[in-house]
């Protein structure tokens, strides 16, 4: 048997990557859904825990490239002067949005993975000593599918706040914040249940330790980040 060309490995890669791809969009809209047949599929499935593992990087993605674009009329209103809003040169804007994205990647990912554990050790400690650290990761890498939705809400209430209208961008965040949450919440209950086959009530209590836990490691870790970079921040906007 021939060996293959290259042309046909890069078409079966290709291929290999759209088939994972399609199954990991089912099963992320099956997530939305509230379908919870798929985190048990998922727990019982190692070839998910790529895919799986890769949904923190593609909702920051979609945070940033929606964001960005979305940042950009502003940028072109705004920041084509010698100074922007409240005598803040597009210099310092440009920092500002630098340090704003790199430090939503390090808190974002800082919190996920303290989430991961979280839940892994509440797990084993609840006596499920069957659990594995990539089942928590695998099904709750689809508990956080609706942070897809986060970008619209920042754009939506910048765009509102730079228009002035700041009671507006309140409501818009505390409305669409909290519809977030309460989607997340839901899925991360019914996620830890179904793998882990804990009752719905042991798993409500099981996840507000987890977010507990996960709010105080984050918010250490964001205030060690917010002092790294408060020197370069000051330098920048000097």
């Amino acid at each position: 048997m021939s060996e293959m060309t290259t042309t046909e490995r890069t078409k079966a890669v290709l291929q290999t990557i759209a088939e994972k791809s399609k199954v990991l969009y089912q099963r992320a809209y099956r997530a939305l859904t509230f379908d919870k047949s798929v985190y048990s599929e998922v727990k019982d499935d190692p070839e998910a825990t790529i895919p799986s593992a890769l949904m923190p990087f593609l909702i920051e993605i979609a945070f940033l490239l929606i964001v960005g674009i979305a940042t950009i009329p502003l940028w072109l209103m705004y920041g084509s002067g010698a100074q922007i809003q409240g005598n803040i040169t597009p210099a310092q804007w440009a920092a500002g949005i630098g340090i704003a994205i790199s430090a939503s990647v390090v808190f974002f990912f800082g919190t996920y993975v303290v989430w991961v554990l979280s839940q892994f050790l509440i797990a084993r400690f609840a006596g499920v000593k069957e659990i594995e650290i990539m089942q928590v990761l695998r099904s709750s890498a689809l508990a956080f599918v609706p942070l897809f939705f986060a970008p619209f809400v920042v754009v939506a209430t910048m765009y509102v706040a730079v228009a002035g209208a700041d009671i507006a961008a309140v409501v818009i965040t505390l409305i669409g914040g909290g519809a977030i949450f309460v989607l997340v919440a839901i899925n991360t209950i019914i996620a830890f249940r179904e793998i882990t086959g804990v009752t719905s009530g042991v798993s409500i209590m099981s996840n507000v330790f987890a977010l507990v836990l996960a709010s105080i490691l984050g918010t250490v870790m964001a205030v060690t980040y917010g002092f790294t970079l408060a020197g370069i921040a000051w330098l920048a906007m000097a």
